[in-house]
């Protein structure tokens, strides 16, 4: 199989800013949630998984994906290092245009992001197969399968077999290639959806600790009291965005008013590790070996960064 093996769905210049010197050959340290274990590796070796985004078959070219993104990624660098240096957001509406688009793809390229797609494609898909599931329709399969010479035995019973279904005892087996055009998609959705919200940039230093970054870096957190039951979504401008930017800089997209840069206390970084901690499907990428981070149960926590948000948005 010809092409890129190695599919990063964290652009290397990305996870670059997490090390101690924001350079992708540098080293920063990794925590596995599910392994409960620590290292240390090159940032550039960190946010992959093998063919992650190869399309399928003859008719495509195996790299499409990968190279789109990859040209993508060319023109947000440029960006993303002068925000770093100068740590204002751009000025002008191309820049901060390409700069959304780093949240929108650190959103939807993810492998979990990538699962739950699939998971809830999945179950959209048996929702409408119970749905359509009619009597003559099940009689029908069931005959064809017995011609065929099937073993019939697990759906002879239709409300079983639909019981089961509805379930996941059976899954529907989703193209590859669907998924991996969706996330593309997606991005293209998310892009358009982040333009909605006021942003700003969260700068924090040493003594008050890095900001982390994990394989799932960025976060809808309900800072609008509403009920739990409501549903997180991009398109629900009462959920702020968070995603840190570097190990100094933390984008947060939010409704307090107009851009704008501004310092985070010890709290907020705190905070905001916390909130990428949670949102992490395992991987937390570090500077340090130890960092900050907020508990669950400590009181008040999301508070200092409120301020810090609207202060840096007035």
């Amino acid at each position: 199989m010809a092409g890129t093996r190695k599919s990063h769905f964290l652009s290397r210049f990305y996870l670059g800013g997490f090390t101690r010197s924001g350079k992708k050959e540098d080293q920063f340290w990794v925590y596995s949630k599910v392994q409960q274990s620590t290292w240390r590796t090159r940032a550039e070796n960190a946010g992959h998984q093998r063919d992650l985004s190869r399309m399928e078959g003859p008719q495509f070219d195996a790299d499409h994906l990968e190279n789109a993104f990859g040209s993508v990624e060319s023109q947000i660098a440029p960006v993303l290092r002068e925000i770093v240096q100068t740590r204002r957001l751009p000025s002008d509406p191309i820049s901060m245009s390409l700069l959304l688009h780093l949240p929108a793809l650190n959103a939807a390229r993810p492998p979990a992001e990538i699962k739950t797609l699939a998971d809830l494609t999945d179950m959209m898909l048996r929702a409408l197969i119970i749905e359509e599931f009619t009597p003559d329709l099940h009689a029908r399969i069931v005959s064809e399968w017995a011609t065929a010479g099937r073993d019939v035995s697990n759906i002879t019973d239709l409300e079983a077999l639909k019981r089961r279904i509805e379930n996941g005892g059976i899954r529907a087996e989703l193209d590859r290639n669907y998924l991996l055009t969706h996330v593309l998609g997606r991005a293209s959705v998310l892009v358009e959806l982040l333009h909605r919200r006021s942003w700003a940039l969260l700068e924090t230093n040493e003594p008050s600790g890095f900001f982390v970054c994990s394989d799932r870096p960025v976060s809808l957190l309900n800072n609008q009291h509403l009920a739990e039951d409501v549903q997180s979504r991009f398109d629900d401008p009462r959920f702020d965005v968070i995603m840190p930017l570097s190990k100094e800089l933390c984008l947060v997209g939010h409704l307090y008013g107009r851009d704008g840069a501004g310092h985070a206390s010890s709290n907020t970084v705190r905070f905001i590790n916390y909130i990428t901690e949670m949102g992490a499907a395992d991987m937390i990428y570090s500077p340090t070996k130890v960092y900050t981070a907020a508990k669950d149960d400590e009181p008040d926590v999301g508070e200092r960064y409120k301020a810090d948000v609207r202060l840096a948005s007035s």
